[in-house]
């Protein structure tokens, strides 16, 4: 495959130059943009079909996450296939083809000593398949993972993001995932501690703490919140 085809012209003159070299690098450039391409078109193809479900999902939230956790691992896998038909074209270009067949025979005889030399990343994919097969996490869900508390921001076979109250990105090997805590599958109590002078009034004391916490209620947009007790 030369992806300089459609500038012919130009492959002949560099190449009467004794530029040959050149068209490879050309053609290599050009793969790579169109991974890029294609990349990008990926991304914006799962960004529609996000929005689309969104609005078919109305207020499931639940399910919603469920569906963007699915489409950034799909977007994630997307990049991977794109880029090695790319390094494997650009090689091609390179006339290294029986050299990559070479590497792939004895990748094929080292796959052992590989696997060993990998259990890390053998061990953080096997986790991340069982996380997202058994929908323990989403992106968007409040969680604590591996002592890290926060938002999900990406959920990948290898990784996943947190994003933490300042905007800091934890990135967490799904190996090192012993524990899940994740706060956004059922309702959970919120606990307020106040402290009134023993000289005060007890009882008027508790009427101006349900006061104001009725105030709070009453002018919450959340719909998942419940009357203060």
């Amino acid at each position: 495959m030369n992806a300089c085809l459609f500038i012919k012209p130009l492959d002949e003159k560099l190449t009467e130059l004794g530029l040959g070299w050149a068209v490879a690098v050309i053609d290599i450039l050009l793969i790579f943009l169109l991974a890029r391409i294609c990349v990008a078109l990926t991304g914006k193809l799962l960004r529609s079909i996000s929005a689309r479900y969104k609005k078919r999902l109305g207020d499931d939230d639940h399910a919603f996450r469920r569906t963007e956790t699915a489409l950034t691992l799909i977007n994630g896998l997307a990049k991977y296939v794109f880029y090695f038909i790319a390094i494997a074209l650009a090689i091609g270009e390179l006339g290294l083809g029986s050299a990559m067949a070479s590497m792939l025979a004895a990748a094929g005889i080292g796959t052992l000593a590989i696997g060993l030399g990998a259990q890390s990343i053998i061990s953080d994919v096997a986790a991340g398949l069982f996380i997202i097969f058994e929908d323990q996490i989403a992106v968007g869900d409040y969680v604590i993972l591996a002592g890290v508390e926060g938002y999900v921001d990406e959920v990948s076979l290898r990784t996943i993001t947190i994003r933490g109250f300042n905007g800091e990105r934890h990135i967490i090997p799904n190996g090192q995932i012993k524990e899940v805590t994740n706060f956004s599958r059922t309702d959970y109590i919120a606990f307020f501690d106040m402290e009134v002078s023993r000289d005060a009034d007890a009882d008027r004391a508790l009427d101006i703490m349900m006061e104001e916490a009725e105030r709070i209620y009453q002018t919450s947009d959340d719909p998942a919140k419940k009357p203060p007790e």
